[in-house]
């Protein structure tokens, strides 16, 4: 009765420990994977001692291998580490899998007497060797509908002394493993959803703001052309102004045009506007620069270019990108020194910054955040025509692209243009 009394208070001491445990796991806030494998590492040490073995593994396979985790506690040898990688063949990998899908603990009292015991396991007993494993016990969890796994304790010694209440114990212990990991995962996704949401919103009220400029313009900008035209025509006394009423008509007509043109172009971004592809930018400059030969040479404009490099993107949107931003160093170009435009790109392991750069009139530091909204104008458009619309569309296809616009210090008070992309599309 001593003895029998002894061991039951050791299994009733054991199934304590695992309770206790369990408790820890499910009262503890995970918020991140990486808490997850922690505690686990942390229990597997506490549970394996007084089991009797040298070291612990817990496994969670499943199909995506950003959710496998592999999870190592080694007496004497504090902190996790990678696992040595041990290549096994078909058979053996069979050999795992069959004894897996069973269900059922597979017990090894000497690894070394695997092969003769089993000749299907002629290279387990090998592997496991290498890996300073004498004798095992592995438990495969119940499947869950997205993983599957096992917890095992191993010893550097033949005879796993682990008592016949180990297995039940360990697959305890192993689904309170599964559950910590599912919490840290949950946590992970809804901090994912939390910020996915707070993007959304901000591009909803970038949105609103667009909508309230162009609600704005409508008013205004489309209406004074036509209402000039009706004015003059209204007021003409006689058929010998016909000429100069033709031409402020044609005027407006033609302002119009070309900003209802732009909005066109800017809502168009990002809607039918060709698949995501490799884009070779330094082919794009290009063709735009060819677009652009006739403005160019009539206002004498020096194009200095350096090689751009390839992007996942939409060719045609980049290319609307690249004409906007060029075509605007040539229209704000100074009349008192040779107009410069130099184009290039620096590039990181993410992703390339395209940078326009011209000595033209410049932009305040203060405004230069302004330019990139929708109808955003600093001139008046006898000055310099223009809708208002092409750095806002540029704006526009950076963000679809996953990148960014900004405005600096160009050349001899001139501004430069920086387009960021990422090398991989979002």
């Amino acid at each position: 009765m001593g003895v029998l009394g002894g061991e039951v208070r050791a299994q009733g001491s054991l199934a304590e420990l695992v309770a206790e445990v369990a408790a820890e796991l499910i009262g503890s806030r995970l918020g991140t994977q990486q808490d997850a494998e922690s505690a686990i590492e942390h229990a597997l040490g506490r549970i394996a001692g007084p089991l009797g073995g040298d070291g612990a593994y817990f496994l969670r396979d499943a199909r995506r291998p950003s959710d496998v985790v592999f999870v190592e506690w080694v007496k004497d040898r504090p902190g996790r580490r990678e696992p040595e990688r041990v290549p096994l063949s078909e058979d053996g990998e069979r050999w795992w899998a069959k004894h897996l899908a069973e269900g059922a603990p597979v017990r090894i009292e000497d690894v070394a007497s695997l092969a003769a015991d089993d000749p299907s396991s002629a290279d387990v007993g090998p592997v496991m060797t290498s890996l300073g494993v004498a004798s095992l016990l592995l438990v495969p969890l119940h499947r869950h509908p997205r993983f599957t796994g096992f917890v095992g304790l191993v010893s550097s010694e033949p005879g796993i002394p682990c008592g016949p209440e180990a297995p039940s114990l360990l697959r305890i212990a192993g689904e309170c493993f599964m559950g910590a990991l599912q919490q840290a995962d949950a946590t992970a996704e809804l901090t994912d959803a939390r910020l996915e949401l707070e993007h959304r919103n901000q591009d909803l009220e970038r949105s609103n703001e667009d909508l309230e400029r162009f609600a704005y313009a409508a008013a205004h900008d489309l209406k004074a052309p036509l209402a000039r035209i009706e004015m003059a025509l209204a007021g003409a006394p006689s058929s010998e102004h016909a000429e100069e009423l033709l031409t402020i008509a044609r005027r407006s007509a033609a302002r119009m045009r070309r900003l209802i043109e732009d909005l066109l172009a800017y809502a168009s971004v990002g809607a039918g506007s060709g698949a995501v592809e490799p884009v070779d930018l330094d082919a794009v400059l290009t063709d735009v620069l060819s677009d652009l030969a006739p403005s160019l040479s009539a206002r004498g404009v020096t194009v200095e270019r350096s090689p751009l490099p390839t992007v996942m993107g939409r060719r045609a949107a980049l290319g609307q990108l690249l004409q906007n931003v060029i075509g605007n160093s040539v229209k704000f170009a100074r009349t008192d020194v040779d107009p410069v435009v130099h184009i290039g790109a620096t590039g990181s392991e993410d992703g390339v910054t395209i940078r326009v750069a011209d000595n033209g009139i410049g932009i305040e530091p203060a405004h230069r955040s302004l330019v990139f909204g929708v109808f955003a104008r600093l001139h008046g458009d006898d000055r310099y025509p223009g809708s208002g619309i092409g750095l806002a569309t540029c704006t526009k296809v950076a963000t679809r692209h996953g990148g960014r616009i900004w405005a600096d210090d160009g050349i001899d008070g001139g501004i430069g243009i920086n387009v960021w992309l990422p090398r991989r599309a979002t």
